[in-house]
């Protein structure tokens, strides 16, 4: 059988205590089978070797405990949100989908809306983001996207891009026009417009 031994350190003057925890169950402790040093570095665990590996799963808080460390990762998140057009009351859809994946502060975001009847909802913008946009830094790009533009148009759009306003949950759609140099909010919405979209932002 095999034995423990326990032994102290030739300068040290530490004492190491056990405790027993606080339950009427046993608790057994499995030692790697292998030679190596468990904790080192002072015991503060930034040289950990020989333990076995972990298998699970990696599981954050249901609220962020925010860290203001560079190199910690401290939120994880997967979910659905209902993106709609911004303003909007009388709006009516035909689909509206949404999934997100946050890791620390970046926001993934996929959608797809189709409207069936346009009321007063925005021409140019979605709404209904999971988070709110970071105040100070945006960084964001779109993709993927369909529509049938807005009759208004006099020149469509050959280009499309989505941007999120600082300290917003809103998505505005630019576009580019055949012939022009600058971008500007394009109103692609309109009876039965649809638009699919990718969207990363950061909180």
């Amino acid at each position: 059988m095999a034995k423990v031994k326990i032994q102290g350190h030739a300068s040290g003057t530490g004492v190491l205590t056990v405790t027993a925890p606080n339950t009427s169950s046993d608790r057994t402790i499995t030692l790697p089978d292998a030679t190596g040093t468990l904790l080192n570095s002072d015991g503060d665990g930034s040289s950990l070797t020989s333990l076995p590996a972990h298998t699970g799963n990696v599981a954050f808080p249901a609220t962020q405990v925010a860290s203001a460390d560079a190199n910690t990762l401290d939120d994880y998140e997967e979910g659905t949100w209902t993106p709609v057009l911004t303003g909007a009351t009388t709006t009516t859809y035909t689909a509206q989908e949404g999934d997100y994946t946050k890791v620390g502060r970046m926001m993934i975001c996929h959608g797809i809306i189709v409207v069936n009847s346009l009321g007063d909802g925005s021409t140019s913008s979605i709404s209904g983001l999971p988070f709110t946009a970071s105040s100070t830094a945006t960084a964001t790009s779109a993709g993927g996207m369909y529509v049938n533009l807005s009759a208004s148009l006099a020149v469509s759009p050959v280009e499309f891009s989505g941007f999120v306003t600082n300290s917003s949950t809103s998505i505005t759609i630019n576009g580019r026009t055949a012939g022009a140099n600058t971008t500007s909010s394009q109103a692609i919405f309109g009876n039965n417009a649809r638009i699919d979209f990718t969207i990363i932002y950061y909180v």
